[in-house]
């Protein structure tokens, strides 16, 4: 996270305003634990005002069809 808060730094020292998307990757998660992941890893960058977009990538995801009826 602080990498890529100081990544964040060097863009507005530069003066570069591009849009950036925050990728994450994530794998053989489940579908609660990635919206919990998710949320802490990006939360706080999209908080603070950094970041454009988000992408989320997601290898051998997990569901349980059993606690998903909500959705």
């Amino acid at each position: 996270m602080a990498e890529q808060r100081r990544s964040f730094f060097e863009l507005i020292e530069n003066e570069i305003t591009n849009p950036v998307i925050l990728k994450r990757d994530y794998a053989n998660i489940a579908f609660e634990d990635l919206q919990l992941y998710s949320s802490t890893d990006l939360g706080s960058l999209l908080i603070d005002g950094f970041g454009d977009g988000v992408w989320l990538s997601v290898d051998n995801f997990k569901v349980n069809l059993k606690n998903q009826e909500h959705m």
